[in-house]
């Protein structure tokens, strides 16, 4: 019953509104009358002395204006400012000491005879050293953790830690941590 009066209501609405687009376009297509220019003035209602006229706004000549404070199509070329002085650095008798770069591959840890041991690569020779156990009488296993270990530069007291590397054709970088 209800699906019924749906459609009755969709019928009446569709038929309004085709009425509608019927009738509009009938407006618009009714013919217009042209009248010529010349006719024109003459149709046109005389303006009498009762109708208010707005007056047309004049500009002020250009020389009332004064003149301009710069020219409007000179180049925006701005001379850049000078870089601020710098502070004079205190000079010091001895450059700072940088450690050199950490030459050992950190391959691995191993327990052995009951310590956590690391095992470390430079080059063909492998190094086993636990921590406080020094490497070539230079660097100094600070600490070892499971996939990292700190080296301890001794000439210079910064620590260095080498992470495990997975490929052993890869390059190791060391990171400094901090000095003594």
């Amino acid at each position: 019953m209800r699906s019924l009066f749906n459609v009755a209501l969709h019928r009446k609405r569709l038929t309004l509104v085709c009425a509608g687009v019927v009738v509009t376009l009938a407006v618009l297509d009714q013919p217009r009358a042209v009248v010529a220019p010349e006719t024109r003035a003459a149709h046109a209602a005389p303006v009498s002395a009762a109708t208010s006229v707005v007056p047309s706004v004049a500009l002020p000549p250009r020389k009332l204006l004064g003149p301009l404070r710069n020219d409007p199509f000179a180049s925006r070329v701005e001379t850049p400012k000078p870089p601020p002085p710098r502070a004079a650095e205190p000079e010091t008798g001895t450059p700072t000491q940088v450690a050199p770069a950490v030459p050992y591959r950190y391959v691995g840890t191993v327990r052995y005879e009951g310590r956590l041991r690391v095992v470390l690569a430079l080059g063909e020779r492998i190094h086993i050293a636990a921590p406080g156990e020094g490497v070539d009488d230079v660097y100094l296993v600070a600490k070892v953790i499971s996939d990292t270990v700190t080296l301890l530069y001794r000439p210079l007291g910064t620590y260095h830690e080498l992470s495990l590397v997975a490929d052993p054709n890869s390059p190791q970088h060391a990171v400094a941590v901090n000095s003594r």
